[in-house]
């Protein structure tokens, strides 16, 4: 779903408008503005999974803050995002979604 509605914003933006018979052209720019909206859409992805990880894992995994405890009592606070990717890669690699 949101990759849709990233590449809607960026095809919407493509106002060029070429009166000239040559559809390769056209195909190329499209298919270039759809390769652009797909790397958009995971980096956006990326970056929501990580922050949001991070934010998760240290408060209810964690229990990071001093008013509340963890849900598993050996399981460290996360200092950087980077911990949660990898995190991320391990369990899509174990559990295959």
């Amino acid at each position: 779903m949101i990759s849709k509605v990233i590449q809607n914003i960026v095809l919407s933006s493509d106002a060029r408008e070429d009166f000239d018979s040559d559809r390769s052209r056209t195909n190329t720019s499209r298919r270039g503005m759809e390769l652009a909206a797909a790397i958009v859409t995971f980096v956006v992805i990326i970056l929501f999974i990580s922050v949001i990880g991070r934010y998760l894992w240290n408060e209810v995994v964690a229990g990071a803050s001093a008013s509340s405890k963890g849900l598993i009592t050996i399981a460290r606070e996360a200092t950087s995002i980077w911990q949660i990717l990898g995190l991320y890669i391990l369990s899509s690699l174990l559990f295959n979604h």
